[in-house]
């Protein structure tokens, strides 16, 4: 019979998830900018809110080891842990990203 199938979690593999998925809003900036200016356009005021953070966000780019909890505050709706010890992130202009697993203690 197995044993218990949870995973050991801390607070620095949250951090590192999220600053893996900021990359990725970072590395993807030109590709959202479209759709980022369509929602501050045609969105309703909470989506164009968001949209306007993140472009302003992703111009004001810091290496991830100086993220700060007034960016996570501002961009992070969600972070989803999955059993196999991947992440799903959502931020708060809807985008979501999976992060691979980076908790070496799960069991899948």
């Amino acid at each position: 019979m197995p044993g218990c199938g949870n995973c050991n979690l801390y607070e620095r593999d949250l951090y590192h998830a999220f600053a893996l998925a900021w990359e990725k809003v970072i590395a993807d900036r030109y590709q959202l900018m479209p759709e980022w200016q369509r929602k501050m356009g045609e969105g309703n005021a909470l989506e164009a809110l968001r949209a306007r953070q993140m472009m302003e966000l992703t111009s004001e780019h810091q290496p991830t080891k100086s993220l700060k909890s007034e960016l996570v505050n501002k961009v992070l709706d969600h972070l989803l842990v999955n059993r196999d010890g991947s992440f799903e992130v959502k931020f708060l202009d809807g985008r979501k990203t999976k992060v691979p697993a980076i908790i070496d203690n799960c069991r899948g």
